[in-house]
Protein backbone atom coordinates (compact mmCIF):
# COMPACT_ATOMS: atom_id res chain seq x y z
CA UNK A 1 0.00 0.00 0.00
CA UNK A 2 2.92 2.41 1.13
CA UNK A 3 4.39 1.74 -2.65
CA UNK A 4 1.46 2.65 -4.24
CA UNK A 5 0.67 5.76 -2.64
CA UNK A 6 4.14 6.76 -3.57
CA UNK A 7 3.83 5.72 -6.97
CA UNK A 8 0.28 7.69 -6.97
CA UNK A 9 2.57 10.50 -5.67
CA UNK A 10 5.11 10.84 -8.36
CA UNK A 11 2.49 10.39 -11.23
CA UNK A 12 0.63 13.47 -9.27
CA UNK A 13 4.04 15.18 -9.06
CA UNK A 14 4.79 14.27 -12.97
CA UNK A 15 1.32 16.04 -13.99
CA UNK A 16 1.46 18.56 -11.79
CA UNK A 17 5.40 19.52 -13.14
CA UNK A 18 3.84 18.84 -16.59
CA UNK A 19 1.20 21.36 -16.50
CA UNK A 20 3.56 24.15 -14.98
CA UNK A 21 6.03 23.29 -17.87
CA UNK A 22 3.15 23.69 -20.82
CA UNK A 23 1.83 27.20 -18.83
CA UNK A 24 5.57 28.19 -19.29
CA UNK A 25 5.99 27.16 -23.11
CA UNK A 26 3.06 28.55 -23.72
CA UNK A 27 3.52 31.73 -22.41
CA UNK A 28 6.72 31.90 -23.92
CA UNK A 29 4.61 30.89 -27.70
CA UNK A 30 2.08 33.70 -26.65
CA UNK A 31 4.94 36.50 -27.67
CA UNK A 32 7.45 34.86 -29.74
CA UNK A 33 7.23 34.46 -33.53
CA UNK A 34 8.92 31.28 -35.55
CA UNK A 35 12.18 31.38 -36.90
CA UNK A 36 11.46 31.70 -40.14
CA UNK A 37 10.21 34.32 -43.19
CA UNK A 38 9.13 34.26 -46.51
CA UNK A 39 9.73 36.94 -49.39
CA UNK A 40 5.94 38.46 -49.70
CA UNK A 41 4.67 37.41 -46.23
CA UNK A 42 4.11 40.96 -45.17
CA UNK A 43 2.04 41.66 -48.60
CA UNK A 44 -0.78 38.96 -47.21
CA UNK A 45 -4.44 40.47 -46.44
CA UNK A 46 -5.93 38.88 -43.07
CA UNK A 47 -9.82 38.17 -42.64
CA UNK A 48 -10.08 38.41 -38.75
CA UNK A 49 -12.44 37.34 -36.28
CA UNK A 50 -14.78 34.57 -38.53
CA UNK A 51 -17.08 33.16 -36.05
CA UNK A 52 -17.07 29.48 -37.22
CA UNK A 53 -19.39 27.98 -34.26
CA UNK A 54 -23.15 28.31 -33.48
CA UNK A 55 -22.99 31.29 -31.00
CA UNK A 56 -20.29 34.42 -30.25
CA UNK A 57 -17.89 32.54 -28.41
CA UNK A 58 -14.31 34.06 -28.69
CA UNK A 59 -13.66 30.56 -28.33
CA UNK A 60 -15.09 30.06 -31.95
CA UNK A 61 -13.12 32.82 -33.53
CA UNK A 62 -10.61 32.39 -36.91
CA UNK A 63 -8.66 34.41 -38.76
CA UNK A 64 -7.75 33.81 -42.49
CA UNK A 65 -4.40 34.69 -44.06
CA UNK A 66 -5.35 35.42 -47.90
CA UNK A 67 -2.23 35.82 -50.24
CA UNK A 68 -1.46 38.29 -52.02
CA UNK A 69 -3.70 38.89 -55.56
CA UNK A 70 -5.88 36.79 -53.86
CA UNK A 71 -8.73 38.66 -56.08
CA UNK A 72 -8.57 36.44 -59.20
CA UNK A 73 -10.29 33.09 -59.51
CA UNK A 74 -7.31 30.86 -59.01
CA UNK A 75 -8.12 28.24 -55.77
CA UNK A 76 -5.74 27.65 -53.76
CA UNK A 77 -4.91 24.91 -51.12
CA UNK A 78 -5.69 26.07 -47.02
CA UNK A 79 -3.61 25.21 -44.25
CA UNK A 80 -5.48 25.19 -40.89
CA UNK A 81 -3.35 25.29 -37.85
CA UNK A 82 -4.10 23.08 -34.19
CA UNK A 83 -2.27 24.01 -31.25
CA UNK A 84 -1.88 21.78 -28.56
CA UNK A 85 -4.31 22.11 -25.26
CA UNK A 86 -3.49 24.06 -22.15
CA UNK A 87 -5.84 26.10 -19.36
CA UNK A 88 -9.31 26.49 -20.74
CA UNK A 89 -9.18 30.04 -20.36
CA UNK A 90 -6.17 30.35 -23.01
CA UNK A 91 -8.09 29.04 -25.71
CA UNK A 92 -10.10 32.43 -26.57
CA UNK A 93 -6.74 33.76 -27.45
CA UNK A 94 -4.64 31.24 -29.60
CA UNK A 95 -4.72 32.92 -32.79
CA UNK A 96 -3.27 36.23 -31.06
CA UNK A 97 -0.83 34.20 -30.11
CA UNK A 98 2.51 35.16 -32.25
CA UNK A 99 3.75 31.96 -33.00
CA UNK A 100 0.45 31.50 -35.35
CA UNK A 101 0.33 34.81 -36.41
CA UNK A 102 3.68 34.35 -38.12
CA UNK A 103 2.67 30.94 -39.32
CA UNK A 104 -0.43 32.57 -40.97
CA UNK A 105 1.77 34.98 -42.82
CA UNK A 106 4.31 32.86 -44.10
CA UNK A 107 1.51 29.91 -45.24
CA UNK A 108 0.10 32.76 -47.04
CA UNK A 109 3.22 34.04 -48.31
CA UNK A 110 3.76 31.06 -50.10
CA UNK A 111 0.79 31.25 -51.79
CA UNK A 112 -1.80 28.73 -49.32
CA UNK A 113 -4.68 30.04 -47.79
CA UNK A 114 -4.10 30.05 -43.38
CA UNK A 115 -6.37 29.46 -40.94
CA UNK A 116 -5.58 29.99 -37.15
CA UNK A 117 -7.80 29.80 -34.54
CA UNK A 118 -9.04 29.69 -31.19
CA UNK A 119 -10.89 26.72 -29.96
CA UNK A 120 -12.19 25.28 -26.62
CA UNK A 121 -9.16 23.25 -24.90
CA UNK A 122 -8.84 21.47 -21.27
CA UNK A 123 -5.32 20.97 -19.89
CA UNK A 124 -6.11 17.56 -19.25
CA UNK A 125 -8.51 17.24 -22.28
CA UNK A 126 -11.77 16.40 -20.00
CA UNK A 127 -13.51 17.98 -22.84
CA UNK A 128 -12.04 16.28 -25.50
CA UNK A 129 -14.55 15.96 -27.75
CA UNK A 130 -15.78 19.33 -27.18
CA UNK A 131 -11.96 20.48 -28.26
CA UNK A 132 -12.42 18.31 -31.67
CA UNK A 133 -15.59 19.63 -32.29
CA UNK A 134 -14.17 23.00 -33.12
CA UNK A 135 -12.01 21.68 -35.06
CA UNK A 136 -14.29 20.07 -37.67
CA UNK A 137 -16.48 22.80 -36.99
CA UNK A 138 -13.83 25.38 -38.30
CA UNK A 139 -12.87 22.98 -41.59
CA UNK A 140 -16.71 23.46 -41.99
CA UNK A 141 -16.52 27.17 -42.25
CA UNK A 142 -13.71 27.27 -44.21
CA UNK A 143 -15.54 24.80 -46.98
CA UNK A 144 -18.58 26.85 -46.71
CA UNK A 145 -16.43 30.25 -47.62
CA UNK A 146 -14.08 28.11 -49.99
CA UNK A 147 -15.86 30.82 -52.89
CA UNK A 148 -15.16 33.32 -51.00
CA UNK A 149 -11.86 32.64 -50.25
CA UNK A 150 -10.84 31.22 -53.30
CA UNK A 151 -9.92 28.01 -52.11
CA UNK A 152 -9.89 24.52 -53.30
CA UNK A 153 -12.09 22.40 -51.40
CA UNK A 154 -10.00 19.13 -52.34
CA UNK A 155 -7.17 20.53 -50.85
CA UNK A 156 -7.80 21.09 -47.14
CA UNK A 157 -4.45 20.41 -44.80
CA UNK A 158 -3.64 20.35 -41.23
CA UNK A 159 -0.64 21.42 -39.26
CA UNK A 160 -0.62 19.94 -36.06
CA UNK A 161 1.79 21.32 -33.19
CA UNK A 162 2.32 19.41 -29.87
CA UNK A 163 -0.67 18.13 -27.70
CA UNK A 164 -2.54 18.73 -31.08
CA UNK A 165 -1.72 15.65 -32.23
CA UNK A 166 -3.94 13.81 -29.48
CA UNK A 167 -6.61 15.14 -32.14
CA UNK A 168 -4.77 13.05 -34.83
CA UNK A 169 -6.62 9.87 -35.32
CA UNK A 170 -10.16 11.22 -35.27
CA UNK A 171 -8.72 14.32 -37.88
CA UNK A 172 -7.26 11.82 -40.13
CA UNK A 173 -10.07 9.41 -39.86
CA UNK A 174 -13.28 12.17 -40.29
CA UNK A 175 -11.94 15.38 -41.81
CA UNK A 176 -9.90 13.64 -44.48
CA UNK A 177 -6.67 15.97 -44.79
CA UNK A 178 -5.16 16.43 -48.01
CA UNK A 179 -1.82 16.59 -46.12
CA UNK A 180 -0.43 17.55 -42.95
CA UNK A 181 2.65 18.56 -41.00
CA UNK A 182 3.18 17.56 -37.45
CA UNK A 183 5.32 19.63 -35.43
CA UNK A 184 6.80 17.94 -32.03
CA UNK A 185 3.40 16.37 -31.97
CA UNK A 186 2.43 13.98 -29.38
CA UNK A 187 0.72 10.94 -31.79
CA UNK A 188 -0.67 8.88 -29.74
CA UNK A 189 -3.11 10.37 -26.78
CA UNK A 190 -2.49 7.00 -24.47
CA UNK A 191 1.07 8.56 -24.24
CA UNK A 192 -0.87 10.97 -22.17
CA UNK A 193 -2.40 8.85 -19.47
CA UNK A 194 -0.28 10.65 -16.67
CA UNK A 195 -2.36 13.67 -17.19
CA UNK A 196 -5.77 12.33 -19.01
CA UNK A 197 -9.16 12.97 -17.07
CA UNK A 198 -11.21 10.19 -16.18
CA UNK A 199 -13.57 11.26 -18.73
CA UNK A 200 -11.31 10.51 -21.65
CA UNK A 201 -12.53 6.39 -21.98
CA UNK A 202 -10.64 3.43 -23.84
CA UNK A 203 -13.06 3.90 -26.80
CA UNK A 204 -11.91 7.61 -26.95
CA UNK A 205 -8.45 6.80 -26.49
CA UNK A 206 -8.44 4.27 -29.40
CA UNK A 207 -10.71 6.62 -31.54
CA UNK A 208 -8.33 9.92 -31.04
CA UNK A 209 -4.87 7.80 -31.04
CA UNK A 210 -2.93 7.91 -34.35
CA UNK A 211 -1.16 5.07 -33.61
CA UNK A 212 -3.90 3.32 -33.21
CA UNK A 213 -5.63 5.09 -36.55
CA UNK A 214 -2.63 4.03 -38.35
CA UNK A 215 -2.58 0.17 -37.35
CA UNK A 216 -5.83 -0.26 -39.59
CA UNK A 217 -5.68 2.19 -42.05
CA UNK A 218 -5.28 1.33 -45.20
CA UNK A 219 -3.91 4.30 -46.84
CA UNK A 220 -2.87 7.58 -45.32
CA UNK A 221 -2.42 11.30 -46.92
CA UNK A 222 1.05 12.72 -47.04
CA UNK A 223 2.56 13.47 -43.56
CA UNK A 224 5.44 15.42 -42.60
CA UNK A 225 6.81 15.37 -39.06
CA UNK A 226 8.78 17.71 -37.68
CA UNK A 227 10.81 16.23 -34.45
CA UNK A 228 13.12 17.79 -31.94
CA UNK A 229 15.47 14.97 -30.38
CA UNK A 230 15.53 17.19 -27.34
CA UNK A 231 12.00 16.92 -26.78
CA UNK A 232 10.21 15.16 -23.90
CA UNK A 233 10.40 11.82 -23.71
CA UNK A 234 7.12 10.75 -24.00
CA UNK A 235 6.47 12.87 -27.26
CA UNK A 236 9.24 11.19 -29.26
CA UNK A 237 8.29 7.97 -28.33
CA UNK A 238 5.04 8.62 -29.55
CA UNK A 239 6.25 9.89 -33.11
CA UNK A 240 8.83 6.96 -32.69
CA UNK A 241 6.24 4.44 -33.16
CA UNK A 242 3.98 6.02 -35.08
CA UNK A 243 7.09 5.94 -37.97
CA UNK A 244 7.36 2.31 -36.92
CA UNK A 245 4.15 1.54 -37.92
CA UNK A 246 3.97 3.72 -40.92
CA UNK A 247 7.21 2.06 -42.54
CA UNK A 248 5.76 -2.10 -41.52
CA UNK A 249 2.96 -0.74 -43.98
CA UNK A 250 4.97 0.89 -46.63
CA UNK A 251 3.59 4.44 -45.73
CA UNK A 252 5.73 7.27 -46.71
CA UNK A 253 6.37 9.52 -44.28
CA UNK A 254 9.02 12.48 -44.24
CA UNK A 255 10.71 13.33 -41.38
CA UNK A 256 13.27 16.14 -40.35
CA UNK A 257 15.07 16.26 -36.79
CA UNK A 258 16.39 18.90 -35.21
CA UNK A 259 19.22 17.43 -33.12
CA UNK A 260 19.34 20.21 -31.08
CA UNK A 261 15.92 21.33 -30.53
CA UNK A 262 13.48 21.06 -27.62
CA UNK A 263 9.99 21.40 -28.05
CA UNK A 264 8.76 24.24 -29.75
CA UNK A 265 12.19 24.43 -31.23
CA UNK A 266 10.35 26.13 -34.75
CA UNK A 267 10.06 29.33 -32.23
CA UNK A 268 12.69 28.67 -29.27
CA UNK A 269 15.93 27.08 -31.14
CA UNK A 270 16.41 30.00 -33.51
CA UNK A 271 18.61 28.63 -35.49
CA UNK A 272 19.61 27.59 -39.53
CA UNK A 273 18.84 24.41 -38.97
CA UNK A 274 14.61 25.48 -37.70
CA UNK A 275 15.01 27.51 -40.63
CA UNK A 276 15.42 24.51 -43.00
CA UNK A 277 13.05 22.14 -40.87
CA UNK A 278 9.88 25.09 -41.47
CA UNK A 279 11.09 25.63 -44.76
CA UNK A 280 11.15 22.20 -45.88
CA UNK A 281 7.49 21.67 -44.36
CA UNK A 282 6.30 24.42 -46.50
CA UNK A 283 7.77 22.95 -49.29
CA UNK A 284 6.14 19.69 -49.10
CA UNK A 285 2.68 21.38 -48.40
CA UNK A 286 3.34 23.09 -51.97
CA UNK A 287 4.39 19.82 -53.60
CA UNK A 288 1.69 18.15 -51.98
CA UNK A 289 -1.18 20.27 -52.35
Amino acid sequence: MFILWVVLGLLSGLAVLFVLYSVIMFSIMTKTPVYFDLPGEDEVSVIRNVQYGGDSSPFQLMDVYLPAGSGGNERRPAVIFISGDTYSHMGKSVKEWEIYKSYGRIVAGAGMVAVTMNRSMTANLETLHDNYRDIAAARAKVLERADEYKIDADKIAFWILSGGGCYLGKILSDLNPAALVCFYCLMDINRFDFLLSKAVTIDDRREFSGVDYIKSASAIPPIFIGKAKKDKEFINKSIDEFLEMAEEKVFHIACEVHDEGKHAFDALTRDERTREIIGAAVEFLKENL
